[in-house]
């Protein structure tokens, strides 16, 4: 009996401690309003961050980006975008929020960009700018749970590639002859890759993801133990629950990877060589996955999470465009 009763004590208190650390977890990265503390340069000594998060904001320092982002401030100051408003098609209707950029003169082509994780349309400007000038329609949605967005959760891009197929239907409402290409950064890559898997409308003529991750599950186990030296079993598996009961989706069966095999349209993978955020190594797994017959790949040296357009902008825009040009000529 005794034996039974301590049995029963220890069950109940891993399952105490075992909700403890999911909720703890999702509250750190999957809450949309929790303040992402790990992202940022730390202000103590022992304090906990993920190296090469911030990357991007460590490009300040280059004068070339300098330059560039103070071309960025100025073309918004100049051209101040509309905001579209969608409402997402699943369970949650959550009322989503975008920034239209209107091109000069008549135009077919669209790009649709995608930010990444706890950010916005900051981190969207050069994409914006650079396409505008080329005479594109640019829709900049803000993500689920991000910006002017509704939401509570982040889905890493696992909820929102059905997002990507609303906003890109909302185009189509509008311009039925458009012709349109899907691009992101970060969680914006991850979200193109799985949204690569649904059936997109024959509109969309290419895919650009820019240091996207092969799975959900990948990326928080690659950063579970970045941060904390934590193995997946079974602090991961706490964090699965926990984002099964409060976001309503999971994260082991959120795979980029899985999506890529069914994908069919052209598609462009980025990934700097000096990312230690999203690891390097997971882009040759996205390519090689991939479907589509159509597929580039390029490795930007030196560059870190989501600065090859900054670490080497000839090289990066030469790649991109041309495969813009090739689809949408």
């Amino acid at each position: 009996m005794k034996l039974l009763v301590g049995l029963a004590v220890a069950a109940a208190v891993f399952l105490v401690l075992y909700f403890a650390v999911g909720l703890a977890f999702y509250r750190m990265a999957i809450d949309a309003h929790s303040e992402k503390w790990f992202l940022k340069p730390p202000t103590k000594k022992k304090q906990k961050r993920i190296e090469g998060s911030d990357s991007y904001a460590e490009m300040r320092n280059d004068v070339a980006e300098t330059e560039a982002r103070a071309l960025d401030s100025l073309y918004f100051e100049q051209h101040p975008p509309q905001i579209w408003h969608i409402v997402s098609s699943d369970r949650h209707a959550l009322r989503l929020g975008g920034y239209y950029f209107p091109p000069k003169e008549q135009s077919d082509k669209w790009l649709v960009f995608f930010h990444g994780y706890a950010s916005s349309i900051d981190w969207s400007r050069r994409w914006i700018r650079t396409m505008s000038e080329r005479g594109y329609h640019v829709l900049a949605p803000d993500m689920r749970g991000h910006g002017i967005s509704e939401g509570d959760y982040i889905g890493m891009g696992w909820d929102e590639r059905m997002d990507v197929l609303d906003w890109v239907n909302a185009i189509v409402d509008r311009d039925p002859g458009a012709r349109i290409l899907i691009s992101g950064v970060s969680m914006g890559g991850a979200t193109v890759l799985c949204a690569a898997g649904e059936p997109l409308p024959p509109q969309v003529k290419g895919l650009i993801s820019d240091c996207g991750y092969t799975s959900v599950r990948d990326i928080l186990s690659f950063q579970l133990h970045a941060l904390f030296k934590l193995p997946d079993f079974p602090f991961l598996y706490a964090a699965r629950t926990a984002i099964c009961m409060r976001a309503g989706y999971d994260i082991f069966r959120a795979s980029a990877l899985e999506q890529l095999k069914k994908a069919g349209r052209p598609m462009l993978f980025i990934h700097g060589e000096k990312d230690t955020f999203v690891p390097f190594y997971m882009l040759q797994q996205i390519y090689d996955a991939a479907a589509c017959e159509e597929k580039e790949m390029l490795a930007v040296p030196g560059a870190g999470h989501g600065t090859s357009c900054c670490t080497a902008p000839e090289l990066y825009w030469r790649t991109y465009l041309a495969f813009a040009d090739r689809y949408l000529p």
